[in-house]
């Protein structure tokens, strides 16, 4: 079982993408932007993030460069 923290700013990618991954038993923590996402990961680092490109705030890559 994998700590996942799926960051994307459309609610219905997020849940679905949520739901899948909690029915193969990993824990999955959201974030609707770049920002939040790096919020999350600095304060307590997942074992994976999965993560859209296009969002407000900040942008997919620009919050894996920061990491």
């Amino acid at each position: 079982m994998a700590r996942v923290l799926v960051v994307e700013d459309e609610y219905l990618i997020a849940m679905s993408t949520s739901m899948l991954l909690e029915e193969e038993g990993h824990v999955v923590e959201l974030a609707a932007n770049g920002a939040r996402g790096l919020e999350m990961a600095l304060s307590s680092p997942p074992d994976l993030i999965i993560t859209d490109y296009m969002m407000p705030q900040m942008n997919g890559l620009d919050m894996i460069v920061e990491l």
